[in-house]
């Protein structure tokens, strides 16, 4: 019988043997106003169709990026082209998700599960697909740019990964940094700020000669689509520049669809909550700062902005010593009332389309192949759901031992995610990942654990405690998830190497080993160890285990 993989991913010269048609479906989300920050998406209209494919399907999400305050972005020497970018991996716009099958739940809403979501990636991909897989928001940051203040800086408080410009890293005297800016970032800020009145030759000859702004609002595409300079200081209409983001989220980011087979007569629901976030940051002769009351964030999730450096060349180094107001809302409008105000009728909607969308292709398979599929027409698909626990505010060199759960089966994995409290981070509080200076998503620099161990059930995963040096790199972090466990070179994958790990620590250990038997067993885990770090600790931590889905392509029907 032809496998599925054969079926979902075949080329075009061989579809015409196997699908007698192919169509391209875009199923709406039911909301039209994204100020609840949330979608629901419904595909009972097509449940019954044909055979459609999650597994190649993808979330489009349309973004409106705004900042206001005292500035001038159509005036070229400050046009702020660089000033504000996104965090890395398109899915970090989500915070949580929640997928419904003919109403059985089987994937779970989990708090801060895009964190788990960017170390499953950078784990997984490799350099080579840095290039292909733009379109997701792949370009990682240099985790080897990291700065830390605890007050006031042209970086900003507390740590940070947002500086745009360098060459070479600094190798002499004292300021031995390991990377002078994030390459990372600014080749995600390149991917959406695309400017009609960019430069392409001399000051006369702009992008727009090339191709007019009228006809770029036909394009579905991510670019700068709003100017407006502020008159004078003391006017009381901001000045305004938005951006537009035609955002792609693969739906196999999400373990549950990345083997899922070609189905009909099953109807998915998705509920979705989003990062959408408004936050003020403040520039004195000091530096920049941005503190927890001056961020509004309804779930007090991530922040998927950052704000880049106001350092010496720096793109926000144009800045006044303002207080400059930046929104991300989902959809087609800027959604801070307090924006909104000030920007008066200079704010403006984007050309993108007004709603979250599903796209997905559907299959009509010619009749003898369909024969074959249905034969045996229950598919099983095997796949691995998360649960977030926080360990919170953990002093600098205190001991912790805590139970995260009483009983789970099918244990896979657990993630540690350290990150400095918002105190620890810096002054005033704020909390990293809703710090628009950081990546938000990674661990606080050289927040390490000593003496770290996990029990399962009562027993201890390692014969010895934990220093985590780089013996346990090599046996945990490195070849997680990746190809082949990257034991064979040239057939490897991963993007965390031992220096950005030894910068930006992950914590992470197997807990899959073991017989079939006991391993659908519920048991405990448990986790030891010392807060190494000068600084108080939160801990996000994540356990991976393992679902089991059957479904009947001829019925629909689900058992789990």
């Amino acid at each position: 019988m032809t496998s599925f993989s054969s079926l979902s991913t075949s080329g075009t010269s061989a579809e015409p043997n196997i699908f007698q048609k192919k169509a391209h479906l875009s199923i709406l989300d039911q909301n039209t106003s994204y100020q609840s920050g949330q979608s629901r998406i419904n595909l009972s209209s097509i449940s019954n169709s044909t055979y459609i494919d999650m597994k190649n399907a993808y979330l489009s999400i349309p973004l409106c990026i705004t900042m206001t305050g005292a500035i001038s972005p159509e005036t070229a020497a400050t046009s702020l082209d660089y000033s504000v970018g996104l965090i890395p991996f398109n899915h970090n716009i989500i915070h949580n998700m929640s997928v419904s099958v003919n109403g059985n739940l089987v994937k779970q809403q989990t708090n801060f599960e895009n964190i788990f979501h960017t170390f499953r990636l950078m784990s997984l991909l490799s350099m080579n697909e840095l290039s292909t897989l733009g379109h997701i928001g792949f370009s990682p940051d240099d985790l080897k740019s990291v700065r830390w203040s605890g007050a006031l800086h042209p970086n900003g408080n507390g740590s940070s990964r947002n500086k745009t410009v360098g060459a070479f890293d600094v190798v002499n005297g004292a300021n031995s940094v390991y990377a002078s800016y994030n390459s990372g970032f600014v080749s995600r800020i390149k991917g959406i700020n695309y400017n009609s009145d960019g430069v392409i030759g001399s000051s006369s000859e702009k992008y727009s000669t090339l191709l007019a702004d009228s006809k770029v609002n036909q394009l579905r595409r991510s670019r700068v689509y709003k100017s407006f300079n502020r008159t004078t200081d003391d006017n009381s209409v901001d000045g305004v520049r938005q951006l537009q983001v035609d955002m792609c989220v693969p739906l196999k980011t999400f373990s549950l669809f990345e083997n899922m087979p070609l189905i009909k007569g099953t109807n998915f629901e998705f509920l979705i909550n989003y990062n959408q976030v408004a936050f003020d940051v403040v520039k004195t002769s000091s530096g920049l700062s941005c503190g927890n009351t001056n961020i509004a964030h309804a779930l007090n999730g991530t922040n998927p902005l950052m704000f880049s450096s106001a350092d010496s060349n720096e793109p926000n180094a144009v800045l006044p010593n303002k207080t400059f107001r930046v929104s991300c809302a989902v959809g087609n409008k800027c959604l801070d009332t307090q924006q909104i105000t000030n920007g008066a009728s200079n704010i403006q909607n984007s050309t993108l389309a007004q709603q979250v969308s599903l796209e997905l292709d559907s299959y009509a398979f010619t009749p003898e192949i369909e024969s074959s599929y249905i034969a045996e027409p229950v598919k099983k698909i095997v796949y691995k759901d998360i649960q977030h626990y926080q360990l919170s505010n953990v002093a600098n060199d205190a001991a912790f031992n805590h139970l995260i759960t009483s009983g789970t089966s099918n244990l896979c994995s657990l993630l540690i995610v350290p990150q400095f409290t918002a105190e620890g981070n810096c002054n005033p509080s704020l909390t990293p990942t809703l710090s628009p200076f950081d990546g938000s998503v990674y661990p606080s620099p050289l927040a390490m654990i000593g003496n770290y161990n996990v029990r399962v059930a009562g027993e201890n995963l390692y014969n010895e405690d934990m220093k985590y040096d780089k013996s346990v790199f090599l046996q945990e972090i490195l070849g997680s998830r990746s190809v082949n466990s990257s034991l064979t070179h040239g057939l490897a994958s991963g993007m965390i190497g031992l220096t950005d790990w030894e910068l930006a620590p992950y914590f992470y250990s197997t807990l899959s080993r073991g017989d079939a038997i006991s391993k659908g067993v519920p048991k405990s885990v448990q986790i030891q160890g010392t807060n190494l770090s000068s600084k108080a600790v939160s801990y996000h931590i994540f356990l991976e285990y393992e679902r089991e889905l059957n479904f009947d392509v001829l019925t629909g029907q689900v058992m789990m």
